[in-house]
């Protein structure tokens, strides 16, 4: 006799999963503490807890952006982002160049699913804009849509129609004149109502994601609209946060090897996405910098409530998504939906309960963000929320991760008395859940085998049991649908099969009656909406400043202080250090207005690039409001990162590593300010010396006239040499060792960057020797390399205006330092004098250098030397 097979519309072959197994005791589904089983791994159709998901990708949003420019030679961009996880839009209007830096800055921050354009932008040809962005961002699906729905009243009217209560008529009066702004909003907000139509696949999962399979509209009422300002945040270029590893590592995207990764010790997915964002455009307004550096300090000082804020917020789920469940409309009523909609209520009386332990952990507090913070949690409007959750909801339904709890809690989340059906019908699934387990145990006792009951959210209940337990017994003909999983076997039975049906028939009706009563508890949610936005912010911001928090008791930092100078003693590369199991050498940093820019050479692989990094990396950790890896940290503000780093062809482009260097030198020239810091590794290497030399010598006369920060490795050491000439040019070197224990002489690198030019001699053809050049080969480089360098000396020993031009910058040199001190200075008298005494002793050295280089054989300083040397006291300078 065959077994019976499966009844129509109940569990299939392979629909049992390898789920863990089930308490044996039985569960109380009389209310809501219950024991439940542990949740199967198998996938599952059925809503799950809203806002769970804990993957790496809730770092980032999900935006779709229409972008519309003015016509003209003024260049006005107008931008709208929607993100579809938060349900917040960006509305943003500004002036940019002819390269769009701003646009392809704040595209790049923002990284849409999909950018709207007007079908004028593309066709019959590709607007300047278009090109541009496609060439930086080639990624980005640029999706054209009629110039129609580009209409700046119907955006206006739009924002009317959807944005909060508490929000009311506030955006419309900061974007009434700009009209770019309010035409992308209509295209947008219109694209997105018309989603249906829509032939992009990645779009329109995005948006089923968030609007559950097409059923929920955006409600009136239900958008935070967010007027930007796009100045007051540092500008960084897409290949300055590649080439820094800002957010994706160059040789492993998946790697959190990267500047946000050793940052990131959030909690909650609104905190890793706030940090993101801040780590692409950091903040340039100093108040805001100081008042986060100052909470992160009171943080890592108040260790009680440092450490409950931080086990506190690991609990949150994603709020940003769960106000955004709260707030759609569903279009029809189904039972997924309702379902849905109960996990929503459960999951935000969760939050409610977090939100309440934190403001209460946060009572004594004295920074004034903290304050801040502490404030909105305490908003009345939210205790007004919870006032009207404990009129509906039971006061045991917690928020559980297992299936069978979850299944638990929807069934009881609402109160008993308010609708004698729904009590019938929980009472019906209590009875018969409770029949499953009584089925149980009698075919244990039936058989003499046993069996295990356990759930799977699936198809519901079913039976396992091991082979050892069956002790080479075939199980009865009453059992159906096994399957054999190793040592598992898993199995049903037509009468657990129909009790399972009749369970999710009463599950049916408890949720479809319980859905109108969990309409109108969400309803009143809704019209609270703003506040629990401003509260998601305040929580996402606590977050970042205790993973700040956090970072300082796992390395040694230090505040930064803010001022005209950049000055980091024994600072460390954030990245490396925290990677390499290798202790990292740590290297002083300085840069001010007489001294602001650092030519640096060195041997290959001496350390120039990291160096490089670490400044930029450093002055990004500064400005987010985190103490820096290092002894001292002074710095400067900056308002654009530029970089020009790396040597990679671009076969998509078309261009040479020359062209490349070439385009990105430009864009740096072409934006750079007075507040920029630029580095800049071996430039002009991808053309012939004398080409990329002369190249490089033009550049830095440009950037060497700004007040730009510049940071320049090369191995041109004629380069070096010329521009030693400037009085705000100084130069450094990565320090490296010889090895002369072994027969053929190899470099030691020692990572320390010292003050001068480097004095390596043919270090090229050690590292040649090093890597297994013939004798023969090196013998001959050699030889030419000598006489190219005598020739060179020659000609210079010979140009006696360079001499004068050195007495001259000596002179320079001093007289800034002098300022400087008197300016900034804040050491004890003696200690002034001592390094007063330094800058005496300094200048005559150069001096007495000068007239050895010209052959003088005179000892004594000339009158215009004596004119320019401080007078003495008892060898110590007086000012």
């Amino acid at each position: 006799m065959k077994r019976m097979g499966t009844r129509p519309g109940t569990a299939r072959s392979g629909a049992f999963s390898s789920s863990s197994r089930s308490s044996p005791v039985r569960p109380d589904t009389s209310g809501t503490q219950r024991q439940s089983t542990r949740q199967g791994t198998s996938s599952r159709r059925r809503p799950g807890p809203a806002a769970s998901t804990r993957s790496t990708a809730a770092s980032e949003g999900c935006f779709l952006v229409a972008v519309i420019e003015g016509r003209g030679i003024a260049t006005e961009v107008g931008m709208a982002a929607m993100d579809l996880r938060t349900n917040e839009c960006h509305l943003l209007q500004f002036s940019d160049s002819q390269t769009y830096t701003k646009t392809i800055h704040k595209l790049c921050v923002l990284n849409p699913a999909e950018l709207l354009v007007s079908f004028t932008m593309v066709e019959p040809a590709k607007s300047k804009l278009v090109s541009v962005i496609s060439e930086n961002l080639p990624d980005v699906d640029v999706v054209p849509i009629s110039r129609k729905y580009f209409n700046d009243n119907l955006g206006t009217d739009y924002i009317r129609q959807y944005e909060l209560e508490d929000d009311s008529g506030t955006v419309v009066s900061a974007v009434a004149e700009k009209v770019y702004c309010l035409a992308a909003t209509a295209a947008l907000l219109k694209y997105l109502r018309s989603v249906v139509t829509v032939k992009s696949s990645v779009l329109i999962a995005l948006i089923r994601y968030v609007q559950s399979q097409q059923n929920i509209l955006f409600a009136n009422r239900s958008v935070r609209f967010k007027y930007e300002v796009i100045e007051g945040s540092m500008m960084i270029d897409p290949n300055t946060a590649r080439n820094l590893e800002l957010v994706v590592n160059l040789n492993n995207p998946k790697s959190n090897h990267t500047l946000f990764g050793v940052l990131n010790h959030t909690g909650t997915p609104m905190g890793a996405r706030l940090l993101r964002m801040n780590v692409l455009q950091p903040p340039c307004d100093l108040p805001t910098i100081t008042t986060r550096l100052s909470a992160v300090q009171d943080l890592t000082e108040t260790e009680e409530l440092f450490f409950f804020a931080q086990g506190a917020l690991k609990n949150f789920l994603d709020v940003d998504l769960l106000i955004t469940s709260l707030v759609h409309a569903p279009k029809h009523l189904t039972v997924r939906h309702a379902e849905q909609a109960i996990n929503n209520v459960i999951s935000f009386k969760h939050t409610v309960g977090l939100i309440y332990s934190l403001r209460d952990a946060m009572d004594g507090v004295n920074n004034v963000l903290l304050l801040a913070i502490q404030k909105t949690l305490n908003d009345p409007r939210l205790d007004m929320i919870n006032a009207r959750m404990e009129e509906v909801i039971n006061e045991d339904v917690t928020f559980q991760k297992s299936a069978m709890g979850l299944r638990n809690q929807r069934c009881y989340a609402v109160k008993a008395g308010f609708n004698g059906l729904l009590d019938v019908a929980r009472q019906t699934y209590k009875e018969t859940t409770n029949d499953v387990y009584d089925l149980v145990t009698a075919y244990a006792e039936k058989y003499d085998i046993p069996i295990k009951v356990n759930f799977n959210p699936v198809v519901g209940f079913y039976l396992t049991a091991t082979r050892e337990q069956l002790a080479m017994r075939e199980l009865p003909l009453e059992f159906i649908n096994v399957e054999t999983k190793k040592k598992l076997m898993t199995f049903t039975t037509l009468k657990l099969l129909s009790y399972n049906d009749r369970i999710q028939e009463s599950l049916t009706e408890v949720y479809l009656m319980s859905d109108k009563i969990i309409e109108e508890l969400i309803a009143d949610i809704r019209k609270h909406a703003a506040i629990l936005y401003k509260i998601s912010e305040s929580i996402a911001l606590l977050d970042i400043l205790v993973s700040f928090a956090h970072m300082c008791t796992v390395s040694d930092c230090v505040r930064p202080e803010f001022t005209e100078t950049l000055a980091i003693k024994a600072g460390r590369h954030p990245i490396k250090e925290t990677v390499s199991t290798d202790l990292f050498v740590a290297n002083d940093i300085y840069a001010s207005e007489g001294a602001n820019m650092q030519i640096i050479t060195g041997p290959n692989m001496s350390g120039k690039s990291t160096y490089l990094r670490q400044i930029a990396l450093l002055t990004i950790v500064a400005q987010l409001g985190a103490f820096v890896p290092a002894a001292y940290a002074s710095v400067r503000l900056v308002d654009k990162l530029f970089s020009r780093i790396g040597m990679d062809d671009s076969l998509q482009a078309n261009a040479s590593t020359f062209m490349l260097e070439m385009r990105e030198t430009a864009f740096i020239l072409q934006n750079v300010t007075s507040r920029s810091l630029i580095i800049i590794d071996e430039l002009g290497r991808g053309t012939s010396t004398n080409d990329g030399l002369g190249i490089t010598f033009a550049v830095c006369e440009e950037l060497a006239k700004s007040k730009a920060f510049t940071f320049m490795a090369t191995h041109f050491q004629e380069l070096a040499s010329v521009m030693d000439g400037y009085p705000n040019v100084v130069n450094l070197h990565l320090h490296v060792e010889h090895n002369t224990e072994v027969a053929n002489e190899t470099l030691k690198c020692s990572y320390t960057v010292r003050d001068g030019i480097s004095d390596e001699k043919q270090y090229g053809l050690k590292l040649a020797r090093m890597a297994g050049f013939s004798e023969r080969a090196l013998t001959r480089a050699k030889d030419l390399s000598c006489h190219l360098r005598m020739k060179i000396a020659k000609s210079r020993a010979d140009n006696k205006a360079a001499q004068d031009d050195a007495k001259n910058v000596a002179a320079l040199q001093l007289t800034r330092a002098l300022v400087q001190a008197r300016r900034t200075s804040t050491l004890p008298e003696p200690q002034l004098r001592k390094y007063l005494a330094s800058l005496q002793t300094e200048y005559m050295e150069k001096l007495a250098a000068t007239r050895t280089a010209t052959g003088s054989a005179s000892s004594v300083p000339s009158a215009s030397d004596r004119a320019l040397t401080p007078s003495t006291s008892n060898g110590v300078s007086s000012v």
